[in-house]
């Protein structure tokens, strides 16, 4: 089956999901009737969305994909967040914010993030400095024993 098959996404569209692993459950249903996903990216972050901690950021990412203007933390970040409409729902997107605004290389991120924590201990700020410096990225694990890690 082709990952954007139109028939699939009505039936999503729909919520008529019963027996399809993930996107059964009551709420599971409720929130693909109001986000009406059409492309696989969107199922995906449902998915993960749809868990205590995050799932408050599921009426933001359905009003944001549905057109409600939003603005992302800083321009360089745009390519990171826009399959998630500004919202940052995976560890791995942590991750790149890291790089590519924080000047953090994979190795150091490693260390920042240690495998036991999870986005939801993950607190990221981007502050714009004076005219013509570099943005300052501020990324604080709530759930490691290292307080705060920031870069310019």
């Amino acid at each position: 089956m082709p990952l954007d098959d139109p028939a699939t996404y009505d039936l999503l569209k729909a919520s008529n999901t019963t027996a399809i692993f993930q996107l059964e459950s009551r709420g599971m249903k409720d929130m693909l009737k109001s986000a009406k996903p059409d492309c696989f990216e969107d199922i995906i972050a449902l998915v993960a969305l749809y868990r205590p901690g995050p799932m408050d950021l599921i009426p933001d990412f359905v009003r944001r994909k549905h057109g409600e203007r939003f603005e992302y933390p800083h321009p360089a970040v745009e390519p990171v967040l826009r399959e998630t409409y500004g919202i940052m729902v995976y560890q791995e997107q942590v991750m790149q914010m890291a790089q590519v605004v924080g000047g953090y290389s994979p190795v150091s991120y490693t260390h920042l993030m240690r495998p036991e924590t999870s986005t939801k201990n993950v607190v990221v700020q981007i502050s714009q400095t004076h005219s013509g410096a570099a943005p300052m990225l501020v990324i604080t694990n709530r759930g490691s024993s290292a307080a705060n890690a920031t870069r310019r």
